[in-house]
């Protein structure tokens, strides 16, 4: 059973018990359906939960919790077990111990999907992922600890269950965040990924100041033109999770020069260094260096740095010393506080959770690419 199947088996048993608000208490939900879930003083070092199946449609499903476990462990740990009594009745095996890790007695298999099949009950992907994202937004200059104490209050469960849920969703994340709505994302698991060769983190390092992607190893953001090694304060130092934004960029061919003029339009070949011959627009996004000359200001000049590599498309600064760039001093990038602010208002009126109504609509794909970070591609 793949990570999709999973899932697909796990929206069926939603529908059968008739879920649809969150959070879920998962104990009520089984007692409400004819299962008998109660508590037991259990001495067994790791053990958290037992199932046991009746054996025919007149015997009752019980499950056991331990009694010293918390209301929040409790409600995943009685999900995990329901999932055993849902996916895996035509199996053999009728009782089912479940420890806090998986032992050698226990099919490891199995225990992926009581433990994957839980999360995704209490946690689904289509309405977390949205918000996760609107959080670390929300909380883009705070720790990440503050997203996932949030998150664990709103669905009911342990913050080790949203790490949990955001560890195992980095790559649907990471598909999010390049555009695919939930309705569309690829669900793979961690060894489908690996065979797949899909290397990709949806966390990335970004600027403190306009939230831009930068790599940690610039020395200025180069978007909003801010130092990155401070020596008197920590604040300057990049942040990494998913609260970052992109800015528009203009498209470049692989020798750093625009493809299209992003002025006039004009789509002929440029030459090297070079300016479009219909408006003189600079055609290579360029360091201009520092104005050298207090009386009569002229700039210094690209830094030796910036010569080795091309400068993306949405660089408004230099990322060596920081001045500005071609492309900003000819106005065809918009001013990066502006997009901003639009974002920001975007998110706030935004409604959290958005799940298109018709299943069947035709939505774009859209894998995620590291393109957003600064690329120091040298020339």
């Amino acid at each position: 059973m793949t990570k999709a199947e999973l899932y697909h088996q796990i929206s069926l048993l939603r529908n059968r018990l008739h879920i649809q608000h969150y959070p879920i208490e998962s104990i009520r939900l089984c007692r409400t359906n004819g299962i008998w879930v109660g508590p037991m003083p259990m001495k067994t070092p790791g053990l958290r939960g037992m199932a046991f199946m009746g054996h025919n449609s007149s015997e009752q499903d019980i499950i056991l919790l331990k009694e010293s476990s918390s209301a929040k462990e409790n409600n995943f740990n009685c999900a995990h077990e329901l999932i055993h009594l849902t996916l895996h009745r035509n199996n053999p095996k009728k009782t089912f111990q479940c420890y806090e890790s998986v032992r050698n007695t226990q099919n490891s298999f199995e225990e992926w999907q009581a433990n994957e099949g839980a999360a995704e009950l209490l946690v689904p992907y289509r309405f977390f992922i949205p918000r996760y994202v609107e959080l670390c937004r929300k909380h883009r200059f705070d720790c990440e600890s503050k997203v996932v104490d949030e998150l664990a209050d709103e669905f009911g469960v342990l913050p080790g269950v949203i790490a949990f849920r955001i560890d195992n969703l980095n790559y649907e994340i990471a598909c999010y965040l390049a555009g695919t709505p939930c309705e569309q994302l690829p669900l793979l698991s961690a060894t489908e990924q690996k065979k797949r060769q899909i290397k990709v983190l949806h966390k990335k390092h970004y600027c403190v100041h306009c939230t831009a992607v930068i790599s940690p190893s610039q020395a200025f953001c180069h978007v909003c033109g801010k130092t990155m090694r401070h020596p008197s304060t920590a604040f300057n130092s990049p942040k990494y999770g998913a609260g970052y934004m992109k800015y528009s960029k203009i498209e470049m061919d692989e020798n750093g020069r625009v493809i299209v003029c992003p002025r006039c339009g004009n789509e002929e070949p440029f030459p090297a260094g070079g300016h479009c011959v219909i408006c003189n627009a600079p055609t290579e996004n360029t360091c201009l260096g520092e104005y050298d000359d207090t009386y009569f200001p002229q700039r210094s000049g690209p830094c030796s740095e910036s010569k080795k590599v091309h400068l993306p498309g949405n660089a408004r600064h230099c990322p060596f010393c920081g001045a500005p760039t071609s492309f900003q001093e000819a106005q065809l990038l918009r001013p990066w506080q502006e997009e901003l602010q639009e974002e920001m208002r975007r998110t706030n009126s935004r409604q959290l959770i958005q799940i298109a109504d018709n299943q069947e609509e035709d939505f774009p794909f859209c894998y995620p690419s590291d393109d957003d970070d600064f690329p120091l591609s040298v020339s």
